[in-house]
């Protein structure tokens, strides 16, 4: 088994604190640094995942020469703020101060920085790419979001409320379309 460097990560948005871990590859860094991963969580996840699962993939991209941060956002997990007051603009702030902090780290390439958002987290890496011009983007979901709006007809949903999936069209989860 190949022994991995993990450590906890702080840094701030505003006046609250948010709480991460970063995953570094063991062996020679390379010239440049190691190319970086920011794991951006669902709408009811955390850092860790469910069943572990960011846990895990982030230690499989750092065996494979991968820095991987994954953090909790404000009003989530360990991180500072409070859940009511979440929103996708302020997790946006929050991807943005995740992407600025592992972009300065030492060991990783600022050109290389990849996004990868599961769930609501890749809704939210989408929309933060054109920003933060992320080397790579994935985007995670485990099932298809139509399953959000299964019963709402295209025509019900206002345009700003729709998602292209796949040709098909579903509400973001966080606001209802049809009541």
């Amino acid at each position: 088994m190949t022994l991995l460097h993990e450590e906890p990560v702080r840094f701030r948005v505003g006046e609250e604190q948010l709480i991460g871990l970063l995953h570094l590859p063991t062996g020679e860094k390379p010239a440049q640094g190691w190319p970086a991963l920011l794991m951006l969580h669902g709408f009811t996840g955390h850092k860790a995942g469910d069943h572990r699962l960011h846990t895990l993939f982030a230690r499989h991209m750092a065996a494979r020469g991968v820095a991987t941060l994954r953090f909790d956002f404000r009003g989530y997990g360990d991180s500072q703020g409070d859940f009511a007051a979440v929103t996708p603009a302020r997790q946006l702030e929050d991807a943005g101060a995740a992407a600025e902090w592992l972009r300065a780290h030492p060991d990783t390439d600022p050109q290389r920085l990849m996004l990868l958002g599961h769930s609501l987290g890749g809704l939210l890496a989408a929309q933060a790419a054109a920003d933060l011009a992320p080397h790579r983007l994935a985007l995670w979901a485990r099932r298809c979001p139509i399953t959000f709006c299964a019963t709402c007809p295209e025509a019900a949903c206002p345009p700003e409320c729709r998602i292209s999936a796949a040709g098909r069209w579903a509400a973001p989860f966080w606001r209802r379309c049809c009541g």
